[in-house]
This record gives C-alpha cells, structure tokens and sequence, in this order.
C-alpha cells in the first residue's frame, strides 16, 4: 500500500483506524482480488417467496373463480391490554402468513371482513387464537 492510496481512503473515511484502510483498500482503488472474501449485498436478491400470490389463480397459473368472503378474528389473550392500533396493527405479519400459507386467498378488504380482540388474563393463558369463518 503507498501513501497515494492510504490518503485516498482517508479522503473518503478521514476517522479510518490503519486496520481498516488495510483491509479495505482493495475494492475502493482497485479492483478486488478473485481470492479477497466478498462482501454481501445488504439488499436481497430475491423475494421471501418466489412469485407474489394472484388470488384468482392457482399454483399452475390457471384462473379460479373468486373466493367466498372471509371474516378472520384475531384474539390477543394478554395480561395486558394494548392500544388498539397496536395490536391490530401487529397482526399484519400474522395474516401475510395466512395469505401465503393458504389459509386465506386474499388479505384485501374486498375478500376479508378482519376483526381484532383483546381479552384480559392469567399470564400462564396468554396467547392467540385466530378464527376463520365464511362472512
């Protein structure tokens, strides 16, 4: 490493311990060697799920008719009540999980009538019931 590249990496990173402007000068000047480690990508290069659900078709691509609407409730048995937009805002996760494990079709408001309860117990009852019934 000369002092041309040291300074130029202090340019870009001027509180950089010599550790670091050592390991790091290859990639910032010049290109990295086939043998350095990678870095990872922070940013994914895939969903979670191959391709997102179409509620009007199956797994083949075929087109279905509609489904029935559904009325899912959602019971928190906590021993402390939560404000209301954060309990069912919390269920997000919980009903994508529904959607993508085919419980439900769909999580819009035209296929689901959504309701969130919260009711009051013993710490060893906590817990969460969902209900998934015909509207």
């Amino acid at each position: 490493m000369n002092d041309a590249d040291r300074q130029a990496v202090l340019a870009l990173f001027p509180n950089a311990s010599a550790d670091f402007i050592q390991r790091n000068i290859e990639g910032f000047l010049r290109p990295r060697s086939p043998l350095a480690p990678k870095v990872c990508d922070p940013k994914p290069k895939h969903d979670a799920r191959p391709k997102p659900l179409d509620p009007h078709k199956d797994e083949k691509g075929s087109q279905n008719r509609p489904q029935a609407r559904v009325k899912v409730t959602i019971t928190r048995h906590g021993s402390k009540l939560l404000d209301i937009d954060n309990g069912a805002g919390g269920c997000k996760a919980l009903i994508d999980a529904l959607r993508y494990e085919k419980c439900i079709v769909n999580d819009d408001p035209g296929t689901i009538d959504f309701i969130f309860r919260q009711v009051k117990t013993t710490k060893d009852k906590r817990g969460t019931e969902i209900l998934i019934e015909p509207a």
